[in-house]
């Protein structure tokens, strides 16, 4: 288990919430597709892919439902949409739903 996971784990039992597993969806996504880009250019700040990627593992532990299906577009608060492509969704939603799966949630 990546220091990172653990980390993020014993913050959320300390606290008594729940912890979501997006490191974990963020390296199932790059196993499925390792050119994905998931992170800004300043390698820190998530890029539009890697957030939709841990809303999704997020919505799928909040609400205990996959996310596979869930839309391709998000309309952002101030009215920006994000569009992805069925394809790219449906690997990200899938690498959600894998790390959720294998005990993350």
């Amino acid at each position: 288990m990546p220091a990172i996971h653990l980390s993020y784990q014993l913050a959320a039992d300390s606290a008594h919430g729940r912890f979501a597993p997006a490191g974990d969806a963020w390296v199932a996504a790059w196993v499925r597709d390792p050119s994905l880009v998931l992170y800004e250019p300043d390698n820190i700040h998530p890029a539009a892919d890697g957030t939709y990627l841990a809303a999704l593992t997020i919505f799928g532990v909040v609400f205990d439902r996959s996310p596979i299906g869930l839309p391709a577009s998000v309309r952002t608060p101030d009215g920006v949409t994000y569009q992805l492509s069925p394809a790219r969704a449906r690997l990200l939603q899938e690498a959600a739903a894998a790390a959720i799966a294998a005990g993350g949630g």
